[in-house]
């Protein structure tokens, strides 16, 4: 994300390593729209290209020799996250989710170059619920809504009614209904490379510490002779 945040505001300076400023050439003309690009998966825009970034994307650690006639090399897939032991309600054992500093320092990654009819996504007909209510049909994109919960299922599995008269109980609920069935793959790209974090560069002062000086404060004036 601070590459494209970088490489975004880069191209409206001028004067950097000699490029010219790209800022005139701008495919998209409605800025309020462009402006939303989040919304569609995007990342961000640089000159004519919207981008996206993948926080997640598939790092690797080399194992060894794999053994295997024809394949001298062996990789560990690393996961983002990890599963740790949480409290959960009533003091009872749960799980959450911790970021992966493995996941971090592997030195291995796949990037993908995607083109668009590499694969097409499927997603359900959102035709409307009950024919009489057109308006009424369910959004897949992911909408969370409010809904008011009568029932709930107890730490023993049983069904209790709630009293909720004043409707202060609820409950967010969305639905998602996503396929992908593959198209010309091999308009895309893998790209198995390796990478690294950045280095923290510390940069000294171009003076000595002065100290601290002697300073005066008094606001009198002189006196008369």
């Amino acid at each position: 994300m601070e590459t494209a945040w970088e490489l975004d505001h880069l191209g409206g300076q001028m004067g950097i390593g000699g490029t010219p400023s790209i800022a005139g050439n701008w495919r998209f003309q409605n800025w309020g729209d462009m402006a939303k690009y989040w919304r569609y998966g995007f990342s961000g825009s640089i000159g004519n290209y919207a981008v996206r970034v993948d926080p997640f994307e598939m790092r690797f650690n080399f194992v060894g020799a794999s053994g295997v006639a024809g394949y001298p090399y062996k990789f560990q897939l690393i996961l983002p996250y990890i599963n740790i032991v949480s409290s959960g309600a009533g003091g009872a054992a749960g799980l959450k989710s911790d970021p992966n500093p493995a996941f971090e320092l592997a030195p291995y990654r796949m990037s993908f170059i995607w083109h668009k009819q590499a694969m097409e996504a499927l997603v359900q007909e959102t035709s409307a619920i009950n024919p009489q209510m057109p308006f009424g049909s369910r959004n897949f994109g992911g909408k969370w809504k409010v809904v008011i919960p009568h029932v709930c299922v107890n730490s023993q599995g049983v069904i209790t009614p709630i009293d909720n008269r004043l409707e202060n109980q609820i409950q967010f609920l969305a639905e998602f209904q996503l396929a992908i069935r593959p198209g010309r793959t091999e308009w895309s790209e893998a790209i198995f490379h390796k990478g690294e974090p950045q280095c923290v560069i510390a940069i000294p002062n171009c003076t000595p510490d002065p100290g601290y000086p002697v300073q005066s404060y008094n606001s009198a004036n002189t006196p008369c002779p």
